[in-house]
């Protein structure tokens, strides 16, 4: 939460407390993109809650989400850019998702901009479900793939691990090797669990296996989708 971000005694009591990862919907750099989504914030603000959060020994973490109206093929450099001079320790990345039953999802099904009305493809994150209005689908997905495969490159990681470890506060439970194979060992992780499901072998495969995942939930054996339940006329 942005209030918690900007209050260093309450950051300091949420490290105290165990917290040592705070994933926020920072959801784009592009002003324009922040304010269609009512953010109220600015990529300038961002990188003093980010500088804010690490200096207190935790993780920031940030979700950016691309395909809103106001980008195009260069929100994905600005964002690496971006990222790169925040040194915001962890990111994730997605498409917009308007889920049925949202304002977002009956705007764009009046604009006929819908590229699917499957709802499995709206819980993977990765497919792409709205036509951009700047850019192609695969411009899109091609982007989002760039700006994963960038940010979790072995070097990129590598850097950030050396800024994690040289931030005495991170992971201060831990002594002697233990902290530092923690941190090289996220750091991995990271980069593992990134290229296999954004290089081209590793994310064909990763989708062919997303519609079996929901399978692991009992009640998804017999969920229907949302989709008529949102284009039906609301009760009198």
């Amino acid at each position: 939460r942005s209030e918690l971000a900007d209050d260093g005694a309450m950051l300091r009591l949420a490290r105290e407390a165990g917290c040592c990862l705070m994933s926020s919907g920072y959801e784009s750099v592009n002003q324009g993109s922040l304010d269609a989504q009512r953010k109220r914030a600015t990529a300038a603000e961002y990188k003093r809650r980010i500088k804010a959060i690490q200096d207190e020994g935790m993780i920031a973490s940030g979700n950016f989400m691309f395909g809103f109206d106001d980008d195009d093929v260069g929100t994905f450099e600005r964002t690496l850019e971006f990222l790169d001079g925040s040194g915001m320790l962890h990111s994730n990345f997605t498409t917009e998702i308007p889920f049925p039953g949202t304002a977002a999802h009956r705007r764009y099904d009046r604009e006929g901009r819908l590229l699917t009305r499957d709802y499995d493809d709206y819980v993977g994150k990765g497919q792409i479900v709205v036509k951009p209005a700047r850019m192609t689908p695969r411009e899109l997905e091609d982007g989002i793939r760039w700006l994963a495969l960038s940010y979790y490159s072995p070097r990129r990681a590598a850097q950030r691990a050396r800024v994690a470890y040289d931030n005495k506060r991170l992971f201060s439970e831990l002594v002697g090797g233990q902290r530092a194979a923690a941190i090289v060992g996220l750091s991995a992780y990271q980069v593992y669990q990134w290229h296999y499901r954004m290089t081209k072998v590793g994310y064909g495969l990763y989708q062919r296996m997303l519609p079996w995942a929901k399978y692991s939930y009992p009640a998804e054996w017999v969920r229907r989708s949302d989709f008529e339940r949102d284009r039906a006329p609301a009760p009198s």
